[in-house]
């Protein structure tokens, strides 16, 4: 209903810029778009979002059915990259999250390694001043369609 502030930041400008397309397309008009210079989060946001959705880069495992080059084309030295940026990625930008407010850190990989084992290593690092309160994940063998991973993280008052 255009209530409230909707902000995408990425450090891409193409995608801010499809998103920006759709948005305008669905009649969406509280949307900002923020390019970043780099991954970490901006000082002045920390605590200033009620909701964080974090689509962060993976191995694309789950797209592996109308991608079926990508097992050829991925090196466990890449994934090993890709969980140290998503590790990243997740403990800066959690930051954004005021206290009471919920993260959904997603990914549209299969690997446990990008997916609960990353939530969990986060959960653990952060102690009490974080929760999880539910996951989802969708295998195309199961349900069909792309394999997905989401993980819904509530913030405690710190």
């Amino acid at each position: 209903r255009n209530e409230g502030r909707l902000l995408a930041l990425d450090i891409r400008e193409r995608p801010l810029r499809e998103l920006e397309q759709r948005a305008q397309r669905a009649g969406v008009q509280n949307l900002r778009i923020g390019l970043l210079q780099r991954l970490e989060a901006h000082p002045d946001l920390r605590f200033a979002a009620d909701r964080v959705l974090l689509d962060v880069p993976c191995s694309g495992l789950g797209t592996l059915r109308r991608n079926a080059d990508l097992k050829w084309k991925l090196t466990a030295k890449e994934v090993e990259r890709l969980n140290r940026l998503q590790a990243r990625i997740l403990r800066s930008h959690s930051e954004f999250v005021r206290p009471g407010g919920k993260l959904v850190y997603a990914t549209c990989s299969l690997l446990a390694d990008e997916n609960q084992r990353q939530v969990q290593a986060f959960l653990e690092e952060r102690g009490a001043a974080w929760s999880l309160e539910q996951e989802l994940h969708l295998r195309p063998d199961r349900q069909g369609f792309d394999g997905f991973y989401a993980a819904r993280l509530k913030r405690h008052t710190e």
